[in-house]
């Protein structure tokens, strides 16, 4: 569509290879073809864990989400290779790793800087095959597959009822406050454990401590949006994507069929009641 084309024509223009030492000018301009030709899925990945941008924030994709969707495509393990992923997130950007244990400022990916990432990451699992056949493959193969799994299971994809879409856009931002409240902090980006899930749906009243059976619908939700991976690539955290499709779930399990809401409704209610409580501590 146009817009991908718009949106190509500018990245294209911010992108920067020169960390890409082995290989002539004529393979990045074969790379840089690549994504022209697949710059559609490029822009619906970066949009599923980046989402709406807010003017004054900063926006883009962090080192923890960059991680999470590595280890989805099964092209890293976050739990065993995070090392070979923050090289690929700072190399690729022309950046250098971290020192462990340092107090570095966490850096956010522009859209342009994810492709140049990409890139590497598909060089570093090509053997002597040229950057772009790689890419090609990358994109394609693992990347496309990756999308219609999310298109095929997460709720804001699979519910057809128009409404979700307006209030995913309403409550985006408030419910990313909320996420921070219990959200981890480091220059990793934010991620959130299954007890701090579950102590935020306990204090924003979407579940009874005292039920079993909704501690038992908090961690089907929490694994349902980390695609109920198991070892060794289970995941025991959420980035701020995975956050709002496991609240989804939820209010599909906790909210009884019985009050005549439609899938919509329900996750709308979740919704304002993490909202509720992100205002709530906010103006206290």
């Amino acid at each position: 569509s146009e817009d991908f084309i718009s949106a190509f024509e500018f990245d294209s223009k911010n992108m920067k290879w020169d960390w890409m030492k082995s290989g002539s000018d004529s393979h990045k301009i074969k790379v840089i073809d690549v994504f022209k030709a697949e710059y559609s899925i490029i822009c619906k990945i970066f949009a599923h864990y980046c989402g709406f941008g807010q003017i004054g924030e900063r926006y883009g994709l962090s080192l923890q989400e960059f991680g999470h969707l590595l280890h989805f495509l099964r092209v890293y393990n976050l739990n065993t290779d995070f090392e070979a992923i923050e090289q690929a997130f700072y190399a690729s950007g022309g950046l250098e790793v971290p020192p462990k244990g340092s107090l570095a400022k966490q850096l956010l990916m522009t859209r342009a800087h994810f492709c140049q990432a990409l890139t590497f990451v598909s060089m570093q699992q090509a053997g002597s095959s040229p950057p772009d056949v790689s890419l090609q493959q990358l994109l394609t193969g693992p990347v496309t597959s990756y999308w219609r799994e999310l298109s095929d299971t997460y709720l804001l994809y699979t519910c057809t009822d128009p409404m979700l879409r307006s209030v995913t856009t309403h409550y985006y931002q408030m419910l990313k406050l909320a996420f921070s409240l219990k959200a981890s902090k480091d220059h990793r980006g934010p991620a959130l454990t299954l007890p701090s899930f579950i102590d935020l749906m306990k204090v924003s009243a979407l579940i009874d401590a005292d039920q079993p059976n909704q501690l038992e619908a908090c961690r089907k939700s929490f694994q349902k949006a980390l695609h109920q991976q198991k070892d060794p690539w289970s995941l025991d955290h959420l980035v701020f994507r995975e956050f709002m499709e496991a609240l989804s779930q939820l209010s599909l399990l906790t909210i009884e069929d019985s009050s005549g809401l439609s899938d919509a409704q329900k996750i709308r209610m979740a919704f304002n009641s993490m909202a509720s409580l992100q205002s709530n501590i906010t103006h206290k």
